[in-house]
């Protein structure tokens, strides 16, 4: 899939589109077709080197997403493939085309 990545620490220059492998699926999650997504305060502090990613997440910039549920996995209720998502997440990889989040109550999941 493709993602912004970075290979070294710097300002906006060292951002590039690069191709990555897609996360699997897993049990209790949803893989979403990012049609929206956005840079925070934090993905700028990564890309600087003063954000490091927590341990075993992804280093791949990007917390949210908006999208459609494309593929539901195992141990979700509650949504249909279709269904329109946003999604904020420190396990989540983004900047991309395909995401996956683990599935958690929220009070506006669905419009």
């Amino acid at each position: 899939m493709r993602a912004i990545v970075f290979d070294r620490y710097g300002d906006a220059n060292v951002l590039h589109i690069g191709e990555v492998d897609s996360p699997p699926l897993v049990d209790g999650a949803i893989r979403i077709r990012v049609r929206a997504t956005a840079v925070n305060r934090a993905d700028l502090l990564q890309r600087e080197g003063h954000y490091p990613p927590p341990p075993g997440a992804s280093p791949i910039l990007g917390l949210e997403c908006a999208g459609e549920v494309a593929e539901i996995a195992k141990g979700v209720t509650g949504w249909r493939t279709g269904d329109r998502v946003m999604a904020l997440s420190q396990e989540v990889v983004m900047r991309k085309r395909w995401w996956w989040t683990p599935v958690r109550p929220c009070e506006f999941r669905r419009r």
